[in-house]
Protein backbone atom coordinates (compact mmCIF):
# COMPACT_ATOMS: atom_id res chain seq x y z
CA UNK A 1 0.00 0.00 0.00
CA UNK A 2 2.92 2.54 0.87
CA UNK A 3 4.44 1.76 -2.23
CA UNK A 4 1.48 2.54 -4.20
CA UNK A 5 0.91 5.31 -2.73
CA UNK A 6 4.53 6.48 -3.11
CA UNK A 7 4.42 5.64 -6.80
CA UNK A 8 1.22 7.46 -7.68
CA UNK A 9 3.00 10.64 -5.44
CA UNK A 10 5.48 10.94 -7.95
CA UNK A 11 3.28 10.36 -10.90
CA UNK A 12 0.86 13.47 -9.50
CA UNK A 13 3.87 15.10 -9.23
CA UNK A 14 5.10 15.03 -12.67
CA UNK A 15 1.48 16.23 -13.83
CA UNK A 16 1.01 18.38 -11.69
CA UNK A 17 5.33 20.16 -12.94
CA UNK A 18 3.62 19.21 -16.44
CA UNK A 19 0.62 21.38 -16.17
CA UNK A 20 2.32 24.12 -14.82
CA UNK A 21 4.05 27.27 -16.68
CA UNK A 22 7.82 26.70 -17.10
CA UNK A 23 8.18 29.64 -14.92
CA UNK A 24 5.32 31.32 -13.64
CA UNK A 25 6.57 34.50 -11.57
CA UNK A 26 4.03 37.09 -10.46
CA UNK A 27 4.96 40.76 -9.12
CA UNK A 28 5.74 38.63 -5.54
CA UNK A 29 5.55 35.29 -6.29
CA UNK A 30 8.41 32.77 -7.47
CA UNK A 31 7.31 29.80 -9.35
CA UNK A 32 9.65 27.75 -10.94
CA UNK A 33 9.06 23.99 -11.53
CA UNK A 34 11.51 22.62 -14.23
CA UNK A 35 12.48 18.98 -15.24
CA UNK A 36 15.57 17.59 -13.48
CA UNK A 37 16.54 14.17 -14.44
CA UNK A 38 14.41 11.45 -16.48
CA UNK A 39 12.24 10.55 -13.31
CA UNK A 40 13.47 13.51 -11.34
CA UNK A 41 11.58 17.14 -11.05
CA UNK A 42 12.53 20.41 -9.22
CA UNK A 43 10.29 23.05 -7.82
CA UNK A 44 11.31 25.89 -6.50
CA UNK A 45 8.59 28.28 -4.16
CA UNK A 46 9.47 31.51 -2.96
CA UNK A 47 8.75 35.26 -2.59
CA UNK A 48 10.05 38.57 -3.93
CA UNK A 49 10.02 41.10 -1.02
CA UNK A 50 9.42 44.95 -1.70
CA UNK A 51 12.08 46.06 -4.82
CA UNK A 52 13.68 48.27 -2.49
CA UNK A 53 14.61 45.78 0.11
CA UNK A 54 16.33 43.54 -2.82
CA UNK A 55 15.67 40.34 -0.75
CA UNK A 56 14.10 36.90 -1.87
CA UNK A 57 13.43 34.08 0.35
CA UNK A 58 11.99 30.60 -0.23
CA UNK A 59 11.86 26.53 -0.82
CA UNK A 60 13.46 23.89 -2.75
CA UNK A 61 11.91 20.59 -3.45
CA UNK A 62 13.32 17.83 -5.38
CA UNK A 63 11.00 14.82 -5.92
CA UNK A 64 13.46 11.69 -7.42
CA UNK A 65 12.07 8.21 -8.20
CA UNK A 66 13.32 4.80 -9.28
CA UNK A 67 12.02 3.33 -12.92
CA UNK A 68 8.79 2.01 -11.28
CA UNK A 69 7.89 5.53 -10.00
CA UNK A 70 8.26 4.88 -6.55
CA UNK A 71 9.69 8.09 -4.74
CA UNK A 72 13.52 7.21 -3.77
CA UNK A 73 13.73 10.76 -1.80
CA UNK A 74 12.22 14.53 -1.60
CA UNK A 75 15.54 16.69 -0.56
CA UNK A 76 14.41 19.92 0.20
CA UNK A 77 16.25 23.02 0.93
CA UNK A 78 15.19 26.61 2.62
CA UNK A 79 16.60 29.32 0.87
CA UNK A 80 17.14 33.27 1.00
CA UNK A 81 19.59 35.92 -1.25
CA UNK A 82 19.96 39.76 -0.58
CA UNK A 83 21.47 41.95 -3.16
CA UNK A 84 21.77 45.86 -3.15
CA UNK A 85 23.61 47.86 -5.73
CA UNK A 86 24.83 51.34 -5.66
CA UNK A 87 26.28 53.79 -7.93
CA UNK A 88 28.39 56.50 -6.52
CA UNK A 89 29.53 58.15 -9.74
CA UNK A 90 29.21 57.86 -13.47
CA UNK A 91 31.06 54.50 -14.55
CA UNK A 92 31.17 53.31 -10.68
CA UNK A 93 29.36 50.46 -9.17
CA UNK A 94 29.27 48.23 -6.21
CA UNK A 95 27.15 45.17 -6.31
CA UNK A 96 27.14 42.94 -2.76
CA UNK A 97 25.02 40.10 -2.48
CA UNK A 98 24.24 37.74 0.52
CA UNK A 99 23.43 34.13 0.15
CA UNK A 100 22.19 31.12 2.51
CA UNK A 101 20.95 27.61 2.33
CA UNK A 102 19.78 25.08 4.69
CA UNK A 103 19.10 21.24 4.10
CA UNK A 104 16.22 20.51 6.12
CA UNK A 105 17.53 16.73 6.18
CA UNK A 106 20.70 16.87 6.52
CA UNK A 107 20.92 19.95 8.57
CA UNK A 108 23.66 21.25 6.37
CA UNK A 109 24.12 25.02 4.91
CA UNK A 110 25.74 27.46 3.44
CA UNK A 111 26.87 31.24 3.85
CA UNK A 112 28.22 33.39 1.04
CA UNK A 113 28.64 36.99 1.00
CA UNK A 114 29.81 38.41 -1.99
CA UNK A 115 30.70 41.87 -3.66
CA UNK A 116 31.51 43.43 -7.47
CA UNK A 117 33.37 46.90 -7.64
CA UNK A 118 33.48 48.65 -10.98
CA UNK A 119 35.06 51.22 -12.06
CA UNK A 120 36.42 53.46 -15.00
CA UNK A 121 39.81 54.17 -13.65
CA UNK A 122 40.56 55.92 -17.17
CA UNK A 123 38.89 56.58 -20.62
CA UNK A 124 41.19 54.10 -21.54
CA UNK A 125 40.75 51.37 -18.63
CA UNK A 126 38.12 49.76 -16.53
CA UNK A 127 38.72 48.13 -13.43
CA UNK A 128 37.10 45.28 -11.45
CA UNK A 129 37.26 43.79 -8.09
CA UNK A 130 35.49 40.78 -7.07
CA UNK A 131 35.41 39.53 -3.55
CA UNK A 132 33.32 36.19 -1.84
CA UNK A 133 33.78 34.96 1.29
CA UNK A 134 31.94 31.52 2.16
CA UNK A 135 31.23 29.00 5.09
CA UNK A 136 29.48 25.57 5.28
CA UNK A 137 27.86 24.36 8.10
CA UNK A 138 27.72 20.39 8.44
CA UNK A 139 24.87 19.11 10.09
CA UNK A 140 26.04 15.63 10.26
CA UNK A 141 29.31 16.50 12.73
CA UNK A 142 27.68 19.91 14.25
CA UNK A 143 30.94 21.56 12.81
CA UNK A 144 31.94 25.15 10.56
CA UNK A 145 34.30 24.72 8.11
CA UNK A 146 35.94 27.95 8.53
CA UNK A 147 35.95 30.76 5.77
CA UNK A 148 36.81 30.03 2.22
CA UNK A 149 37.75 33.04 0.04
CA UNK A 150 37.69 34.00 -3.68
CA UNK A 151 39.32 37.16 -4.63
CA UNK A 152 40.02 38.64 -7.95
CA UNK A 153 41.14 41.80 -9.78
CA UNK A 154 40.19 42.63 -13.27
CA UNK A 155 42.09 45.15 -15.43
CA UNK A 156 40.56 46.16 -18.82
CA UNK A 157 41.50 48.42 -21.78
CA UNK A 158 39.92 49.74 -24.65
CA UNK A 159 42.58 47.56 -27.15
CA UNK A 160 40.44 44.33 -25.95
CA UNK A 161 43.23 43.47 -23.28
CA UNK A 162 41.98 41.75 -20.31
CA UNK A 163 44.48 41.36 -17.22
CA UNK A 164 43.04 38.93 -14.11
CA UNK A 165 44.77 38.52 -10.91
CA UNK A 166 43.13 36.12 -8.74
CA UNK A 167 43.62 34.23 -5.32
CA UNK A 168 41.74 31.70 -3.63
CA UNK A 169 41.76 30.15 0.12
CA UNK A 170 40.35 27.24 2.06
CA UNK A 171 39.25 27.52 5.48
CA UNK A 172 42.12 25.58 7.22
CA UNK A 173 44.25 26.90 4.60
CA UNK A 174 45.92 23.97 3.46
CA UNK A 175 45.27 25.34 -0.11
CA UNK A 176 46.16 28.50 -1.01
CA UNK A 177 46.02 29.00 -5.06
CA UNK A 178 47.00 32.15 -6.83
CA UNK A 179 46.56 32.66 -11.13
CA UNK A 180 47.36 35.43 -13.69
CA UNK A 181 45.02 35.73 -16.73
CA UNK A 182 45.89 37.41 -19.71
CA UNK A 183 43.05 37.84 -22.63
CA UNK A 184 42.71 39.26 -26.15
CA UNK A 185 39.97 40.10 -28.48
CA UNK A 186 41.06 39.77 -31.85
CA UNK A 187 38.10 41.64 -34.12
CA UNK A 188 34.38 41.22 -32.35
CA UNK A 189 34.32 37.04 -32.86
CA UNK A 190 37.81 35.57 -31.25
CA UNK A 191 39.13 35.83 -27.70
CA UNK A 192 42.53 34.23 -27.05
CA UNK A 193 43.80 33.59 -23.68
CA UNK A 194 46.15 32.39 -21.01
CA UNK A 195 46.27 31.25 -17.50
CA UNK A 196 48.95 30.26 -15.03
CA UNK A 197 48.03 29.10 -11.82
CA UNK A 198 49.95 28.17 -8.92
CA UNK A 199 48.81 25.66 -5.92
CA UNK A 200 51.35 24.28 -3.54
CA UNK A 201 54.17 23.26 -5.79
CA UNK A 202 52.29 22.98 -8.59
CA UNK A 203 52.38 25.35 -11.52
CA UNK A 204 49.51 25.12 -14.34
CA UNK A 205 49.47 26.61 -17.48
CA UNK A 206 47.03 26.79 -20.22
CA UNK A 207 46.01 27.99 -23.52
CA UNK A 208 42.38 28.59 -25.01
CA UNK A 209 40.71 30.24 -27.99
CA UNK A 210 36.86 31.26 -28.11
CA UNK A 211 34.86 32.26 -31.20
CA UNK A 212 31.95 33.77 -30.36
CA UNK A 213 28.82 35.46 -32.90
CA UNK A 214 25.15 36.22 -32.83
CA UNK A 215 22.61 35.63 -35.24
Amino acid sequence: MEKQTRKRGASLFAAFMASSPAVAQEQALIWQPSRIGKSAYSLRVGMNLPQETGTKAGIDFDVRANDSGAVREVPTRLWSSWSHQTNDAPGKSLRRNLNMDFSVLSGSGTVRLSSLRTWIATPAIDMEVEQSYSSFYNGEHNTWNGVNTSHSVQLATDKGTRFILRGVTTGDLDDVRTGVGIEQKLGSNITIRSDFDHSADTLNTSVSARYTTKW
